[in-house]
């Protein structure tokens, strides 16, 4: 199952707010292209891997866990 986690700004020094996904089956969070944590959902976007074997195509899926329903 993945997770969507508010991080707020406990994790930056700039007070920039911050959110990531968690994976509860492996037990760490989710990376795309070498980051972790996002502030934004175009950031988080220009960062997902289309490719990428383990969540192929699902950025759909984390838009809805995201908050976002379009």
């Amino acid at each position: 199952m993945i997770r969507f986690i508010d991080l707020g700004d406990q994790i930056t020094c700039d007070g920039c707010h911050q959110f990531a996904f968690f994976d509860t089956i492996r037990d760490k969070f989710i990376e795309f292209d070498d980051y972790c944590t996002w502030s934004s959902w175009e950031e988080f976007e220009e960062c997902y891997d289309y490719d990428d074997t383990s969540f192929p195509n699902n950025l759909e899926r984390f838009r809805r866990l995201f908050g976002w329903d379009k």
